[in-house]
């Protein structure tokens, strides 16, 4: 159970990170795949989205563009720590939450 705040922020964020999936990881390609998992970790929570695009440019990784200012926000409201990994093989954003 989660309360109801903290699991708004998280259907947003999945909103965002795979309506950007499906937006940019796959130019030039006819099919992709995106995961969306989440599950119980050590002391918490943790959302993974993931997808086997061409990867995010380095700047839009960068807390200034929009996107990742709407990202770091809602991570700050579901009281939770973003990590991104990023490469020619795809992109995998992961957010971990504590237990309270």
């Amino acid at each position: 159970m989660l309360p109801r705040d903290q699991a708004v922020s998280l259907g947003l964020l999945i909103n965002e990170f795979v309506t950007n999936s499906a937006k940019h990881a796959f130019e030039g390609r006819d099919n992709g795949t995106i995961r969306v998992s989440f599950r119980r970790s050590e002391g918490g929570y943790r959302l993974i989205v993931a997808d086997d695009g061409v990867g995010m440019p380095a700047k839009s990784r960068r807390a200034g563009g929009l996107g990742m200012r709407l990202v770091a926000a809602f991570v700050e409201d579901a009281k939770g720590v973003l990590s991104v990994e990023s490469d020619d093989s795809g992109t995998v954003f992961a957010v971990d939450l504590a237990v309270a």
